[in-house]
């Protein structure tokens, strides 16, 4: 059995509230009638499913004399969100009951608003929210559609996302905003190819859209289709010669590719068309670090490329691995926090600032950032080997070799493990058995 949705209305915003200059012996009659419009928004980073009415009133049955009209926003908090926004839909009973509340609160702002006004006696009338939303939900527009689309992509739910796209294609396929968008969508679930296949149907369409070529040109990197993605960028920048996010892209394209040089010239071209753009002052500080072995410049550049962006978590990552490297751990592990604190998903943050917690012997901090990073990525393989490396330490054969062998099989080298960790083990009969076996495999 489902449990209920548990909501609480936590703000009320008056958008609009407009009545028009006309007298009463202007009017046919003295009966108004209204115009309900209503729509759900979702606001996945609060928790917030919002309902936004929009009342338009008319002196006349026909509706083309509008005298008054108000729209209301009233922000509910849903405590059980997730389950609520990974169902195909947004249950009618729910949507139901919050216009209830909010056609309930729009009453009553209308009323005490229209004191003075040829709206003073109108009140509006109490409304059936269930046959309200049917009647909505049967008879939605393809905007309406693109933006409940919209809405489910933001949740990360591709898949509903996807379907509906693709019913507004179904109706009109040239649809400029559901077909790039689902090319987004697919991209999200690594449906690479129908990523690939929308945008270019997209870029048939609308051959002068540089951010279709630029996304194409991204997952063609990831496919390693390295010559395609280096076309399409070309393409973009034709297009738009100051398209900063462009030459970033194929900056880190051609850093992959041992391009350095030209990988320098294009994030520095980045800087210059968009001065305030933090990844690719990030992305620079990388190369300078990796290949230049310009410290000072690269810590210059990740300095500002968290001041431009105080939430560009990535930025801290890499600025802590760079700490690392210069042995200023302390620092290194305020940057990985920093990074958890912006993305608390971050798997990567967690495992790098555990090796150093390990390193400072605070075996408990350790040991809680590893589960937790392999809590949120079961996959990745070096949480699985720096907590072994915990245990050795702690001198947990049990725990140690659980976790040796969750490593091993999900592909870490042996030869990559801290031999300081692990030196205890390297003789013992069981560590031998266990390392051989894996290094027979991979060989087979």
């Amino acid at each position: 059995m489902q449990k209920p949705f548990l909501v609480d209305i936590v703000d009320v915003h008056l958008n609009t509230f407009a009545v028009n200059n006309v007298e009463m012996e202007e009017l046919e009659d003295d009966t108004f009638h209204s115009e309900i419009v209503f729509r759900e928004q979702v606001t996945a980073s609060e928790n917030l499913l919002s309902m936004i009415v929009l009342v338009n009133i008319y002196a006349d049955v026909k509706k083309k004399k509008r005298i008054g009209a108000i729209e209301t926003k009233c922000d509910f908090e849903v405590q059980n969100f997730e389950e609520l926004t990974k169902s195909q839909e947004i249950p009618s009973g729910v949507i139901a009951s919050l216009l209830d509340i909010s056609l309930s609160t729009t009453r009553g702002i209308l009323i005490a608003r229209s004191a003075g006004t040829i709206l003073e006696n109108y009140i509006l009338p109490i409304l059936d929210p269930i046959s309200l939303v049917k009647n909505i939900r049967e008879n939605e527009s393809l905007e309406d559609l693109i933006e409940k689309a919209n809405n489910y992509l933001q949740l990360d739910n591709s898949q509903k996302a996807i379907e509906i796209y693709s019913a507004v294609l179904e109706q009109d396929e040239k649809n400029m905003e559901a077909l790039f968008n689902r090319g987004i969508a697919f991209k999200l679930i690594n449906e690479n190819q129908k990523s690939v296949q929308d945008y270019s149907k997209f870029i048939y369409y609308y051959p002068e859209y540089p951010q279709a070529y630029n996304n194409r040109a991204n997952i063609f990197a990831d496919l390693e289709q390295s010559e395609k993605a280096l076309a399409d960028f070309n393409k973009a920048l034709k297009i738009d010669e100051h398209f900063a996010e462009v030459y970033l892209n194929r900056g880190s394209l051609l850093y992959t590719m041992g391009k350095v040089d030209e990988a320098l010239d294009d994030f520095n071209k980045a800087i210059e068309v968009s001065p305030l753009y933090s990844n690719a002052y990030s992305n620079r500080a990388t190369l300078m670090a990796d290949r230049f072995k310009a410290y000072d410049k690269a810590m210059a550049d990740y300095n500002k490329a968290v001041e431009l962006d105080p939430n560009n978590y990535d930025a801290y990552f890499s600025r802590g691995a760079l700490f690392y490297n210069l042995k200023d751990y302390k620092s290194a592990i305020a940057d990985y926090s920093k990074a958890i604190d912006i993305n608390a998903s971050f798997v990567e943050a967690y495992t790098n600032r555990a090796n150093l917690y390990k390193k400072n012997r605070q075996y408990n901090q350790a040991i809680d950032d590893l589960k937790r990073a392999i809590e949120l990525n079961y996959e990745y393989g070096l949480a699985h080997a720096v907590l072994a490396e915990v245990y050795a330490e702690l001198n947990d054969d049990k725990l140690f070799f659980e976790y040796l062998k969750n490593a091993l099989e999900l592909g870490f080298d042996v030869q990559d493990f801290e031999t300081d960790s692990i030196i205890n083990y390297s003789t013992d009969p069981r560590f031998i058995e266990i390392t051989d076996t894996y290094e027979a495999s991979d060989a087979d």
